[in-house]
């Protein structure tokens, strides 16, 4: 929470009240959705889609820290990558990653324990279904979005 941007600014969602009453007026419109399950499961990410689907939205963000290393170690991850064919996408539809400090990456900046990268869904099926994606490794350093650098 004390963090702060590459312009001394804290970016936290309780750094001002404007950042609160919008992060909570997504919550009180069931804009957020928290998920526990299976990411590379039968039911997690199909149920998400059915919802987003019978209520006729799409997924803007999906938050995946950094599970997809998982998915890869547990021989998941072509299933994952099935499971997001499930949601409702749009060309604007973004994944969130979050590679940690025991990763070298490109995009981590020094003293950041973290990099955050973004990646548009649409193009991780398209490299998906391209084969680019043999390790995590691959993942992420495929067709990812960094912040500008200072």
């Amino acid at each position: 929470l004390a963090g702060t941007d590459l312009k001394g600014r804290q970016g936290n969602f309780l750094a001002s009240v404007a950042d609160y009453e919008f992060m909570r007026g997504l919550h009180e419109k069931n804009l957020i959705i928290p998920v526990v399950g299976d990411f590379g499961g039968p039911k997690a990410i199909g149920a998400i889609g059915e919802y987003l689907r019978r209520h006729g939205t799409t997924v803007t963000a999906f938050y995946l820290s950094n599970v997809e290393q998982y998915l890869f170690g547990d021989g998941k991850f072509g299933q994952f990558a099935e499971n997001v064919r499930k949601l409702p996408l749009t060309e604007k539809s973004l994944f969130i990653r979050a590679i940690t400090g025991r990763i070298q990456h490109p995009a981590r900046l020094p003293g950041h324990r973290l990099a955050t990268l973004l990646q548009q869904m649409t193009v991780f099926l398209k490299d998906f279904d391209a084969g680019l994606y043999p390790t995590y490794n691959d993942l992420i350093t495929t067709h990812y979005i960094m912040a500008d650098q200072p």
